[in-house]
């Protein structure tokens, strides 16, 4: 009695570790070995695997042939297809997903799986804020000062951008024949600018933006300018290291000039935006906006900027930077071209 006891728990137990194996995951890898447990994630070419003794192990996507899952898997591929099924073990190099529904299962390549089961992106805030003063005294007598601001708030779906800009200059004019004396102060710079911007995106790339921006510069008498337009963009990159847009749509472009003048206008918009980051230290970045008024075949605004930031610590930097605004309709009294350099330091979060 008692040995057909043992026998029967024996047998049972057996069959309980049986079924546990069964029911796991299987990665079979391309030397032959096979290992079960869950599945966790696939991110960055590296498979997450969950196993009873060793807890969770990272290997190499390359060195998988083929694997099974009990449970569904969220399986994102290259092209932004995201399949959600559990995989069934295939030909070396492929898995089949047996999507729900579907009259047969999907044959994929392991070549083509992007991520498996990623972590579902949060809201992410960054942005920084940069302040330049240059003072001189002697030969000379002038100030300047210049004030940057950009925050963006990115989510899996859409993102918001907002800038703020102030420049401004001043010096004190000498009498020509008595260089101690002082004739006036004058305003050499005085420019403020901001904008804001909605990004909606329809996949990983494709978005559709709309956005506001108005300026005013007291040396080019303008009193306003205010530029409103929608359109589409495509995010060509978006990495730590590297991120790359483009965008074209239409607007309204408004000015309005101190002397009394002033113009509107539908208008077609055209900008791209790159940054660069090589290692932690340097960053390189370039933007760039074109409008093109459509009531006047020789209406241009052309707004650009590049430049270099150097990281002092975590959180601080230097940053110099070349701005340059080209206007082909100034007021009568303003030059089309405007050019600045600008050095500054500034705090990132």
């Amino acid at each position: 009695m008692l040995m057909s006891f043992r026998i029967v728990v024996s047998t049972l137990a057996f069959s309980l570790a049986t079924a546990a194996v069964a029911a796991a995951d299987e990665v079979v890898f391309t030397n032959g070995d096979h290992l079960a447990g869950t599945i966790v994630r696939l991110t960055g070419a590296k498979i997450v695997l969950k196993t009873e003794l060793l807890g969770e192990v990272s290997f190499a996507a390359g060195s998988v042939r083929t694997f099974s899952t009990d449970a569904p898997l969220e399986v994102h591929l290259a092209d932004g297809t995201v399949i959600r099924a559990p995989a069934e073990a295939a030909e070396p190099g492929t898995i089949r997903l047996r999507e729900a529904g579907a009259p047969s299962p999907r044959v994929v390549r392991l070549e083509d799986v992007a991520a498996i089961n990623p972590p579902v992106p949060g809201v992410k805030w960054s942005g920084s804020a940069t302040v330049g003063v240059t003072v001189t005294r002697g030969n000379s007598d002038t100030e300047s000062a210049n004030m940057s601001a950009e925050a963006v708030r990115r989510a899996e779906r859409d993102r918001w951008t907002a800038q703020a800009n102030y420049l401004a200059a001043r010096q004190d004019e000498k009498d020509d024949d008595d260089p101690t004396t002082e004739e006036g102060r004058t305003t050499t710079q005085r420019v403020i600018s901001g904008s804001l911007k909605y990004d909606y995106f329809f996949s990983k790339k494709i978005y559709a933006y709309a956005g506001a921006k108005g300026e005013k510069d007291r040396l080019a008498d303008l009193r306003l300018r205010l530029n409103a337009s929608t359109g589409a963009g495509v995010q060509w990159i978006e990495t730590d290291e590297v991120k790359l847009s483009t965008e074209g749509g239409l607007g309204w472009l408004a000015e309005y000039f101190e002397d009394g003048s002033e113009n509107g206008t539908l208008s077609g918009r055209f900008a791209y935006a790159f940054t660069r980051q090589f290692g932690e230290a340097v960053r390189l970045f370039h933007n760039f906006e074109g409008l093109h008024g459509f009531d006047d075949p020789h209406d241009f605004l052309v707004q650009t900027d590049a430049g270099l930031r150097s990281s002092l610590t975590k959180s601080m930097f230097s940053e110099v930077k070349v701005v340059l605004n080209w206007d082909s309709t100034p007021s009568s009294d303003a030059e089309r071209t405007d050019v600045r350099y600008i050095l500054g330091v500034g705090l990132k979060f």
